[in-house]
């Protein structure tokens, strides 16, 4: 939890709790302490990983087990070799939880959204078939906070096919995102849109590095202006730009799409959000509850593994 959870340590304690059959709550340290006993009371959360940075906030928090990761790091390395002899990894089932992310929840508390083993796993595999640009000499460069669910975007997949994840704390300002691209030769990474807005803007000096390793910039979480986009490109015009959309209740991602360079031409202001991905089903309903037809307004639904199991604890 917290700013500096951003880190190895994090990574490795979310791999931890899916080995040993437990599910992980990434929580942002940030958010008022109110806020914070509400999500471990309303996930039934037993323990909690974090540092000594933050043992005072949550001692607060009553009936929880707060392991300082930071003061057992000496006893988890003495000990490790005797842990990976004697651990072994629990066997789940797919419909079992692999971790809560919660949102902000419009009803005045956060909601819980439980994604199970299998909608991850569906996730995951489906990024690495469509998505060309993930293999083993990928670096990937992390951007998102943890407790935001576009970070397994991130993680999982670039991990699984063998490539480098470079981890990013709050990144601000544009510069320091071309500073890092630059340094760490970094091939894909992962924007919010209002960051994409940030780099077409006079704070940005696209120009002034040397971002030949990039191949693709992923963007989404929010509707972005298509003269952004397009200002962007003109200064990258060899780097391939793909829009993402996906409810954090269909696990991270349902939706993508790889923008042409028509797509920079015509004088639209909006992008398609994409086609589904292999293990998600998408259809339009109208507002007579039939399928709508090519041009007919209506509502996205959207089903398939990748849906989550519900919202932890919603009382009815």
């Amino acid at each position: 939890m917290g700013d500096d959870s951003k880190s190895i340590y994090s990574i490795a304690s979310y791999f931890s709790a899916i080995w040993i059959g437990a599910t992980f709550i990434p929580v942002d340290i940030a958010l008022p302490i109110e806020r914070i006993k509400y999500i471990v009371l309303n996930s039934n959360a037993k323990h909690v990983i974090t540092i000594s940075k933050y043992k005072a906030i949550l001692c607060n928090v009553k009936d929880i087990n707060v392991i300082i990761l930071d003061e057992e790091i000496d006893i988890f390395q003495d000990n490790l070799t005797a842990s990976i002899n004697s651990v072994k990894c629990c066997n789940k089932n797919k419909v079992d939880l692999a971790y809560i992310i919660y949102t902000s929840g419009s009803t005045g508390n956060p909601k819980g959204v439980m994604i199970s083993h299998q909608s991850m796993m569906a996730f995951v595999e489906s990024i690495v078939q469509v998505v060309p640009y993930y293999n083993k000499s990928m670096r990937y460069l992390s951007l998102f906070p943890f407790h935001f669910d576009a970070s397994m975007c991130d993680i999982y997949p670039t991990l699984l096919v063998g490539g480098t994840l470079y981890l990013m704390d709050r990144c601000l300002l544009p510069n320091h995102l071309l500073q890092e691209i630059e340094k760490n030769q970094i091939t894909i990474a992962c924007i919010s849109s209002s960051f994409m807005k940030l780099l077409s803007s006079r704070y940005a000096s696209i120009i002034n590095y040397d971002l030949s390793s990039l191949q693709a910039l992923w963007f989404g979480t929010e509707s972005c202006s298509i003269d952004a986009i397009k200002n962007v490109k003109s200064k990258l015009p060899k780097v391939k730009f793909i829009h993402s959309y996906g409810p954090t209740e269909t696990t991270c991602t349902s939706h993508i799409y790889f923008c042409s360079e028509k797509d920079f031409e015509i004088s639209s202001q909006v992008l398609p959000i994409g086609k589904p991905l292999p293990k998600v089903t998408s259809f339009i309903i109208n507002d007579r509850g039939e399928y709508a037809k090519v041009g007919e307004i209506g509502e996205l639904y959207i089903s398939g593994v990748q849906v989550m199991l519900g919202y932890c604890n919603d009382v009815k």
